[in-house]
């Protein structure tokens, strides 16, 4: 080996030898495998220091139901269960006949808060006939997942919902994409005006938007495990926002290459972030993958929540899947859902497993 060849090695070298860092995979990178039989899997997330991670499988169709499913880590072999609506009615269910959820289920973003050991209330974003926010019930105590109604969440008229989480006292946080009754949403993200905000809600005050800081497609959202921090994807206009609950830092972002979309907690407590590279315009209004290469791009990057920095780990996309909207870190894979596939994308990585 050459002198030279030795040299343009070392960054590659450097890189390795960073304690907890995921090293970039190659371009336009190919996944290990796919996990099929799920429906547009548009966001993942697993139960904290469990082996099951939830489905939220989205409808673009107005007029058709999603639903949300289940995958057991400790049985991949075996097809994923389908939860609610489910083929049979939820155990010890309460859900009314007049609950709009009945009729028309879209599930969008999902979170949870963890209630107990193996107990968790699950929070679910659903575009219906209402916009709301559904409440189950998942207790883990048992061999089985056993899912339950408890109530549903009506949010603001003004308000297309699209990421959720939810802080330890129990309050909701929820980005508004865009407002229904604004039919000019889409020119608004293709040239990134402001089109929605964060909102949360409380038991006792409902709902009143957080910091009056309009954003261009508010889209994905985590908080700190301290609960002081909320991370903040503004889609349109490709950045990942960091806001202060108790104004302890300023506000700030980061600029990115992509659409911002989904986020989700990693075991060594960095973020991944998934986002799609192509025109607001074009994605919002497509129903299916571009049949042309290329056509289907997205990215993955890890995010370093002391430093506010981001690193890339995937390119990837064509025309067997493509414009990814979540990442989540699952054993020594990263899986990534599509709102726009049949599918999970399962890519090599080197650590770790998600958590909240």
């Amino acid at each position: 080996m050459t002198k030279r060849f030795i040299a343009s090695l070392l960054p590659v070298i450097a890189l390795l030898l960073i304690p907890g860092s995921w090293q970039k995979l190659m371009a336009q990178d190919q996944p290990e495998r796919f996990l099929t039989g799920v429906q547009n899997p548009e966001d993942l997330l697993q139960l904290p220091g469990t082996h099951w991670i939830i489905v939220s499988c989205y409808s673009s169709s107005t007029a058709k139901s999603g639903k949300l499913m289940a995958i057991d880590l400790d049985k991949q072999g075996t097809a994923p269960l389908e939860v609610f609506p489910g083929p049979t009615p939820l155990k010890n269910g309460n859900l009314p006949d007049n609950n709009p959820i009945n009729k028309l289920f879209r599930p969008h973003g999902i979170n949870c808060l963890q209630t107990g050991i193996n107990q968790y209330r699950l929070f679910v974003i659903s575009h219906g006939s209402e916009e709301t926010i559904e409440i189950f019930d998942v207790d883990l105590r048992s061999e089985d997942l056993q899912i339950t109604w408890s109530k549903s969440i009506g949010l603001p008229t003004t308000v297309w919902a699209n990421g959720i989480v939810v802080s330890p006292d129990e309050t909701v946080f929820v980005t508004s994409m865009y407002d229904p009754a604004d039919k000019k949403f889409i020119d608004e993200f293709e040239k990134g005006k402001p089109t929605g905000q964060v909102w949360k809600w409380t038991s006792g005050q409902g709902w009143q938007t957080l910091n009056g800081k309009l954003l261009s497609g508010a889209n994905g959202i985590e908080i700190s495990r301290d609960g002081q921090i909320l991370y903040v994807s503004e889609w349109a206009k490709r950045r990942l926002w960091r806001f202060s609950l108790n104004r302890a830092i300023v506000d700030s972002y980061i600029q990115l290459d992509f659409l911002t979309d989904n986020l989700r907690w990693t075991e060594k407590g960095n973020l991944l972030l998934a986002g799609q590279k192509a025109s607001p315009a074009i994605l919002f209004k497509a129903h299916s993958l571009q049949q042309a290469v290329g056509g289907n791009q997205f990215s993955v990057a890890e995010i370093n929540p002391v430093t506010f920095t981001a690193n890339s780990l995937i390119d990837g996309g064509d025309r067997d899947f493509g414009w990814g909207t979540v990442a989540i870190a699952v054993g020594a894979e990263i899986w990534v859902g599509s709102s726009l596939t049949s599918k999970i994308a399962c890519y090599k990585s080197f650590k770790t497993k998600s958590t909240r």
